[in-house]
């Protein structure tokens, strides 16, 4: 892919690109983020900026529509490879410091690009589909450990890590910026290795084999800025809430001080956001997919009962010292995970992910086979991540929010959402309580609509964090306006 252009006639900028829309200023700039060297594209022929963040993206993603009648685009070249800095502003009303911060920012690099022509009406139009710019971590090969090629040395394969120190290195060589968060230190320290996956590939392949507890399972997710997060299901739910959403129309009548309404003895809460439109799904039916009782037998190779423990010596792996090997060192057997103790079948170990209050349903899975290069838990996370990840993501919430309609939100930017946010969803409105359905959620997506002379609007996806209950009303007063 083409590295960032430099080279771009900085003559041809327009003086000024950033054209105030409704309620805020959107910069677009082709070729670099630094205006002097890059193409300020003005505003006006911005048909719309679609960007799309999720936790089951590998990168995110944004489609830029531009529109021209007349030849504008004629002096620029637009090549696959190249970078658009999109940079979106509150309105500069008072041009306050605290309001400089941006509400979005972020570099996208484009994969394709579609070009259609109208001859008779002198018209252009583009649609560049981009992503975020870090392509090496889809397309190289994570050669790891690494060879230390100052030191001249090969990689030692003996030396174990977690995955969380693991992934803190190999996401940053591949150009995205860690961010590892754990209430608890993961218990998968183990030797990684890798020839042949990407970077991309070998990350999922860590993740999907990383162990955090019996009750939570990791997830890493990258948003618009090229951050990465390494954290687990238990953490997200676990953080306070960052905002508290309620119906634009009960903010009005409550909250708004140009109300004229003052019946209400309903306060003002301290952190508030507030939503147009809501939509709930819940898939229960995926439960099933993942199974409530999943068992796994892991063969066990060698027969612990005819072995001799001072001459054995197992062809997985090299071992200088056979006076220092024992069976548990190299067998993986029943009673190690707590099994009847009598160790009847010594070539078999099993594990199950149910609970004594699931059902009976039962998912068998292949055998394999357990050495000690990888942790104990290694051949058994990928169903148990499965499992709950299944029973995690089931109800949703789809809310559709106008940025430039938050209250205050010229002098507060960091309210806008970020994917992993907790917040809280007031589905209360002015005729009846929804105290049930009300809940607090994780944001696992965000789509941003953003185009010249419309509202910023954003479509987030909320996922239950599950820790509202079996839906027993809660005890609230009533303190509905007259």
């Amino acid at each position: 892919m083409a590295e960032e252009n430099t080279t771009l006639d900085s003559s041809t900028a327009i003086a000024s690109s950033t054209v105030s829309t409704q309620t805020c200023d959107i910069t677009v700039i082709y070729g670099s983020n630094d205006p002097n060297k890059g193409f300020n594209i003005p505003v006006d022929k911005i048909t719309e900026i679609i960007i799309r963040e999720n936790f089951f993206l590998l990168l995110p993603t944004m489609t830029l529509t531009l529109n021209d009648i007349g030849t504008i685009f004629h002096d620029v070249n637009f090549q696959i490879g190249n970078i658009i800095y999109v940079k979106i502003l509150p309105e500069m009303i008072s041009h306050d410091a605290v309001a400089s911060k941006p509400l979005l920012e972020a570099t996208f690099k484009i994969q394709a690009i579609e070009n259609s022509t109208d001859f008779d009406r002198n018209s252009y139009t583009y649609k560049f589909h981009c992503m975020y710019s870090a392509e090496k971590y889809l397309n190289d090969i994570c050669i790891w450990p690494k060879f230390d090629t100052m030191a001249g040395k090969l990689p030692s394969l003996d030396k174990s890590y977690t995955s969380a120190e693991t992934l803190q290195v190999v996401l940053s060589n591949a150009g995205l910026k860690p961010n590892i968060d754990f209430d608890s230190k993961p218990d998968d320290n183990m030797s990684w290795l890798n020839s042949t996956l990407t970077y991309s590939e070998f990350t999922k392949k860590i993740i999907n084999h990383a162990w955090i507890s019996d009750d939570d399972m990791p997830i890493l997710f990258v948003d618009r800025g090229g951050n990465a997060y390494y954290t687990s299901i238990n953490t997200l739910c676990g953080k306070a809430t960052t905002s508290n959403f309620i119906h634009q129309t009960r903010y009005q009548k409550l909250y708004d001080t140009k109300n004229e309404d003052t019946s209400t003895t309903e306060e003002k809460p301290a952190a508030y956001s507030v939503y147009y439109d809501l939509v709930l799904t819940n898939h229960g039916y995926l439960q099933n997919d993942g199974g409530y009782n999943v068992k796994k037998y892991i063969f066990n190779p060698y027969n612990a009962l005819l072995l001799n423990p001072l001459t054995f010596k197992p062809a997985s792996f090299n071992i200088t010292n056979l006076k220092a090997i024992t069976l548990n060192d190299t067998c993986f057997r029943a009673k190690d995970f707590k099994d009847t103790g009598k160790n009847e079948r010594p070539r078999l170990g099993k594990m199950s992910n149910r609970s004594d209050s699931q059902g009976e349903t039962v998912r068998y899975h292949s055998v394999s086979t357990y050495f000690r290069q990888t942790h104990q838990y290694y051949d058994y996370a990928p169903i148990h991540h499965d499992s709950i990840k299944h029973a995690f993501f089931q109800q949703f919430a789809f809310m559709t929010i106008s940025v430039t309609d938050q209250p205050g939100y010229e002098k507060d930017p960091k309210q806008m959402l970020k994917l992993g946010d907790r917040i809280s969803i007031d589905m209360t409105t002015m005729d009846h309580e929804s105290s049930v359905q009300s809940n607090n959620y994780i944001v696992s997506g965000l789509t941003h609509y953003i185009s010249f002379g419309s509202k910023y609007v954003i479509m987030a996806t909320c996922v239950s964090d599950g820790i509202g209950g079996i839906g027993t009303k809660k005890e609230t007063k009533n303190t509905q306006a007259g």
